[in-house]
């Protein structure tokens, strides 16, 4: 994946949530609390593990899985993953995720909420109607980095406006006195690497399965929809082997499951970028970050890097305009998307996730079922409305299409179509009677036998394919 940017889980909240539950599990589970009472009666516990080592070894054990799925060969299954699933899917998450935010706006920071809006207003301006007018006017090639400009931290790239927003921030004293939190200090240095917990890789392999499944999710889905709009295609297969490596060697160093970053892949995508190369540069500028300048962004607000996320993400609010073209196209796709949509946001991500595959599984059975039926036949005259007249319809010749595999599910229904439809459409039985089997993508036992039952009804039949 060219734009694919993954990371630890606090990118993708679901996943951080869910981590933080497992977390708690297993540190109820195998943390041996030791239970110690103060001279002032205060109760502390003190665990022979650690949160953050529960965390490595719960994203050590998740790589496990995707690595496992991808020796399997079980990407045939994000098959099921169909745009209209993933479309609903990942709206509706944005739709909880934009709820979540509105309930908590009365308790949230005055000066927060005006940084926000003015960054956002800033961003959105000049990606949609600054750049358009520059390239107009001196076309411009390149697109102008206005993540860059406003804050580029998220892409590890120490930016001018990042420069100026941190040193605003800290000649006006946000922190201290509008209670504007910031990114606030930075440790310099790489963390020291860990072997992961073994002793409690059993409990963490359990709780880690629900993880391990909506990330391969999110990962496909947002690697689909990427591929889709930037015409290029991707390897399901190696995507499991990339997220499951990465998981694995994240295991060795403190950090939470490692997910796709949606919020800096679509930063990513927004600013131009076309290759890996990207990520090299990125990497670089963020460890170099991490070893020098990091101290130097402790003034930085955080509401300037969620501001960048959110005007990143519009086109991904904008999944809700599918809808006016799926449903003249497919009710059945339309309906995956509601269903995927509405699941996601009333249940869970999980539960939504899952309702969602068991539903486009459904609509499958279901179309195989009762597969769609094509009459065709030979008419010299048509009406005014383009349709043909019945009563000059030959007598002579017949085509029947059955448009979907012949199986042990749907031979009932098409023994009694053969002889309704041909009553319908022509008045005496053709002579000629042709089976189009070019759309049966398999047949079975029991459908071979229903067309040797179809064959003795007529005086001549002829199969064609």
């Amino acid at each position: 994946m060219r734009q694919k940017l993954v990371n630890p889980g606090r990118s993708f909240a679901v996943v951080a949530l869910m981590a933080g539950l497992a977390n708690d599990n297993v540190m109820v589970i195998r943390g041996g609390g030791i239970i110690e009472v103060s001279a002032n009666g205060t109760v502390t516990t003190q665990y022979s593990i650690t949160p953050i080592q529960v965390a490595a070894t719960l994203t050590f054990a998740m790589g496990i899985w995707q690595v496992l799925c991808g020796l399997l060969r079980l990407q045939f299954l994000m098959a099921y993953f169909s745009d209209p699933l993933v479309s609903g899917f990942t709206t509706g998450y944005l739709f909880v995720r934009v709820y979540d935010i509105i309930i908590r706006l009365p308790q949230s920071n005055i000066a927060a909420i005006v940084v926000s809006i003015v960054s956002m207003v800033f961003l959105y301006t000049g990606k949609t109607y600054l750049s358009p007018f520059l390239g107009r006017k001196y076309n411009l090639k390149l697109p102008i980095p206005y993540e860059l400009i406003l804050n580029k931290l998220l892409h590890g790239i120490f930016a001018l406006k990042v420069s100026v927003s941190a040193a605003l921030s800290a000649l006006l004293s946000w922190h201290s006195t509008h209670n504007l939190e910031i990114v606030g200090e930075i440790p310099a240095g790489l963390p020291r690497p860990e072997m992961p917990i073994f002793s409690i890789l059993k409990e963490c392999l359990i709780q880690s399965i629900g993880i391990a499944i909506v990330t391969i999710a999110v990962h496909i889905s947002m690697a689909k929809m990427l591929a889709k709009k930037l015409n290029y295609s991707i390897d399901d297969n190696q995507e499991l082997y990339a997220l499951g490596f990465s998981g694995i060697l994240g295991g060795f160093l403190p950090v939470y499951p490692v997910s796709t970053a949606l919020g800096r892949t679509m930063v990513n995508v927004n600013s131009g970028t076309k290759t890996q190369l990207s990520t090299i540069f990125s990497c670089a500028l963020l460890i170099t970050i991490i070893l020098w300048l990091g101290p130097l962004l402790k003034d930085l607000p955080k509401c300037v890097l969620a501001s960048i996320i959110t005007v990143a993400l519009k086109s991904m609010f904008m999944k809700c305009g599918e809808l006016k073209k799926l449903y003249p196209i497919s009710k059945t796709d339309f309906a995956i998307w509601i269903i995927s949509f509405l699941t996601t946001m009333c249940i869970d991500v999980m539960g939504g996730l899952a309702i969602s595959i068991f539903f486009a599984l459904f609509t499958v059975i279901c179309r195989s079922q009762w597969p769609k039926w094509q009459f065709f036949i030979y008419s010299p005259k048509i009406d005014d409305n383009g349709k043909t007249k019945i009563d000059s319809v030959s007598s002579e010749i017949s085509i029947f299409r059955f448009d979907g595999p012949l199986l042990f599910t749907n031979v009932e229904s098409s023994e009694n179509v053969d002889d309704k439809e041909t009553k319908k459409v022509v008045t005496e039985p053709p002579r000629f009677f042709i089976i189009d089997c070019s759309a049966m993508a398999y047949v079975d036992f029991m459908g071979i036998n229903t067309l040797k039952e179809v064959a003795a009804i007529f005086h001549i039949i002829l199969f064609s394919s």
